[in-house]
């Protein structure tokens, strides 16, 4: 039985030697962990932190029932017109018209305008840009704002693709200066 505890706490010893992991921040203020075995990575921090689920849920519970496609799309963005790109109301009646029309790709590119400039959710903006490109509405604008998520979610290769696509599709505006990252 002795030998038994001995050799569990020689492992459990051994294990948390090898295994100490390094946070760190760089000099532009992301964090990393350092792993013992001289690799790195980003940690992916929740991007989304200012996103109130019981916001959003009440925004769910009051939609409308019966209306049609350009019912919701209207109502979403009258909601972005009077409230701007972060409310809650805009993103469940976005929704809402996807449901109605969901090959749409345009609806796509205002749910995800609302997610990144709204709220900084740069995880589900990049998920409704790329449904937007995959539905047809593959815009130098939506390339862009793509590419902005993919900047602050520190895929530089990826937002580097999306930036010189968006200047294929013809968009020239550089408003974040991504060229220069």
């Amino acid at each position: 039985m002795k030998k038994i505890i001995l050799s569990i706490l020689i492992t459990l010893s051994v294990f948390k030697l090898f295994a100490q992991d390094q946070k760190a921040v760089t000099e532009s203020g992301k964090k990393v962990i350092l792993h013992s075995n001289g690799n790195w990575e980003y940690i992916k921090e929740n991007n989304c932190s200012n996103f109130s689920l019981a916001g959003y849920n009440a925004a769910k519970q009051r939609i409308a029932r019966g209306g049609d496609f350009n019912f919701y799309f209207n109502k979403a963005w009258q909601y972005v017109r009077t409230y701007g790109e972060n409310n809650y109301d805009a993103i469940a009646n976005f929704e809402q018209a996807i449901i109605m029309y969901p090959t749409n790709g345009g609806t796509y590119s205002d749910l995800g305008n609302c997610y990144r400039g709204g709220f900084k959710c740069y995880e589900k903006a990049e998920f409704y840009y790329t449904k937007a490109i995959e539905n047809g509405f593959a815009k130098g604008f939506v390339y862009y704002n793509r590419a902005i998520c993919k900047y602050e979610l520190n895929k530089i290769d990826e937002m580097r693709a999306d930036l010189e696509m968006s200047k294929k599709f013809g968009w020239n505006n550089d408003y974040y200066k991504l060229s220069y990252k």
